[in-house]
């Protein structure tokens, strides 16, 4: 009887849990998603967030023009990339000189502007390295206002694995996990 028991609240645990990890947000539908023209709040230039993504999308804001990508000059590689180890968006002590250079560029230099990407090897889901792209953006952020850069003049934007090489060596893959700092005029 009491392995009878033990089976029995195995199965119905597996069945909860299987059941309450399908709950996903749904889809857009195409119509959202597709270019209606100038001037109308469904053109391909602005979305409403809200009505793609729901209640929780409530908040997000436009990205400055100078950051998109017809908007402002820009610069990569005048300040070289932070890289993270595995799985982490800590910045090592050995990357912070490269943060405290940022800094001071953006002290010499108060008419550019800083775009930090955050980006992760072919590992892992697209969510998922979407999510850590992020935070290590985020921590690159955190990490410059810390040291007095006013964070007014930073935008943050995970890139995830779009970058990475898919089934790439070990040397790749760690080249793969960085923030990119590219200045933006």
């Amino acid at each position: 009887m009491n392995k009878a028991l033990k089976t029995f609240t195995f199965i119905l645990a597996a069945t909860l849990l299987l059941t309450g990890c399908q709950n996903r947000p749904p889809a857009p539908t195409p119509d959202l998603t597709v270019h209606r023209g100038e001037g109308t709040s469904n053109s391909s230039d602005w979305v409403n967030a809200e009505e793609v993504y729901g209640a929780g999308a409530a908040g997000l804001e436009v990205r400055d023009d100078a950051f998109s990508e017809e908007g402002g000059q820009r610069l990569a590689g005048i300040i070289p990339s932070v890289y993270f180890d595995f799985d982490t968006s800590y910045i090592k002590q050995t990357e912070r000189v490269k943060l405290a250079q940022a800094a001071e560029y953006l002290k010499n230099n108060p008419n550019d502007r800083l775009l930090i990407e955050g980006n992760c090897d072919w590992r892992g889901t697209k969510e998922y390295n979407l999510a850590l792209g992020d935070r290590r953006a985020k921590s690159v952020l955190s990490y410059l206002k810390g040291i007095g850069v006013d964070e007014t003049r930073v935008e943050t934007v995970s890139m995830g694995d779009l970058n990475a090489i898919e089934n790439s060596t070990q040397k790749q893959m760690n080249q793969d996990r960085r923030a990119d700092l590219i200045i933006v005029r």
